[in-house]
């Protein structure tokens, strides 16, 4: 059986994926406060070092840390956000965002070949799980796997797109 973290050390086996231009409320709710998301039964909290609250309109929550929000999101006019905004944030306001569009990696961690219990939390058993999790992380002529996140394929399905054809050619958009 192929070894995953072998796999994922390869950068032949990664394609590029961007999110999908759709609209997010991003919030600062306090600390320790958890949310259930609908879509793939799992929960997060809001934590000092990650205290952004996003969430999609499917009841789908994630957590952020603040440089991360000024990286992968933007206003809806593509104005950033900015350091005033995270104030009233903490403060009550909730915005309304997109993604900033950047290209990011993407890894499938396909459950027939992986299995179930990979490292990096990949496949966790006791889940529904589809075809399997997905890997995504940034870098720019490579993935940075210092950067990776595991994202449910449900979830990935609803917010990213694959950029990236059989021939590892970057779809562009028209």
């Amino acid at each position: 059986m192929p070894k995953l973290m072998e796999d994922v050390r390869d950068n032949t086996q990664w394609k590029r994926c961007m999110r999908k231009n759709r609209t997010y409320k991003i919030m600062a709710p306090g600390f320790d406060r958890i949310y259930v998301n609908t879509l793939d039964s799992t929960a997060v909290a809001t934590s000092k070092r990650y205290p952004i609250l996003v969430k999609e309109d499917a009841n789908t929550y994630w957590v952020l840390s603040i440089s991360k929000l000024k990286r992968e999101f933007c206003l809806l006019n593509d104005n950033p956000i900015t350091d005033n905004l995270i104030d009233q944030m903490f403060n009550g306001r909730t915005l309304t965002v997109k993604p900033v569009r950047m290209l990011m990696w993407v890894f499938h961690a396909d459950l027939e070949k992986y299995r179930y219990d990979c490292p990096y939390g990949v496949n966790k058993s006791g889940k529904i799980l589809g075809t399997g999790d997905y890997l995504v992380c940034y870098g720019n002529k490579a993935p940075s796997l210092t950067t990776m996140r595991v994202v449910h394929e449900a979830v990935f399905n609803r917010q990213y797109v694959i950029k990236e054809d059989k021939n590892g050619t970057v779809i562009q958009d028209t």
